[in-house]
């Protein structure tokens, strides 16, 4: 009895970390947003509360229909000036599907789809990985001949029910 209990335990870890080394982390499909409070300043030093906010719906393991705001800290290139600016941006996935261990990032200019007509590089990393909570990641950077700005957020994705079309 007392060499087959240990033989047994260490055949059952065995297949456990040999498990956990294989599975795959699979979003639910549906729809998954979420916001981060932030502090929005203009020129003037006027401060006011904003949310970094950003909405994905899942299908087949692939984002779609996403959309984000962030606010980008920027600086005057001329005059040394700091001020804030809202970044909205939409689809930085180009269709691509989340991959088995959960993770996608993807990198790519993106348009403001709001008044600024400021073009940013953004990554978006999409993390469903195991051991924590969804979460969306975005980091942005404006580097033109006027102004440099970055900005970044580390939204935590809830899931919400699929939207009806």
């Amino acid at each position: 009895m007392h060499i087959s209990l240990p033989v047994a335990l260490a055949a059952a870890v065995t297949v456990a970390l040999a498990s956990s080394a294989t599975s795959a982390t699979i979003p639910r499909d549906g729809s998954w947003a979420g916001g981060e409070a932030t502090v929005f300043c203009t020129e003037g030093n006027d401060c006011d509360a904003f949310e970094n906010q950003g909405y994905t719906v899942i299908r087949n393991r692939t984002p779609r229909a996403t959309t984000y705001q962030l606010i980008l800290r920027c600086q005057s290139r001329e005059f040394g000036t700091r001020y804030d600016v809202a970044f909205a941006g939409k689809n930085p996935t180009r269709g691509r599907a989340i991959p088995a261990r959960g993770v996608l990032r993807v990198t790519s200019d993106q348009a403001d789809t709001g008044l600024s007509g400021r073009v940013a590089s953004v990554t978006a990393t999409f993390n469903f990985a195991r051991g924590g909570l969804p979460q969306l990641q975005l980091r942005a950077a404006v580097n033109s001949t006027t102004e440099a700005c970055t900005g970044r957020a580390d939204i935590p994705l809830r899931r919400g029910p699929l939207p009806r079309r």
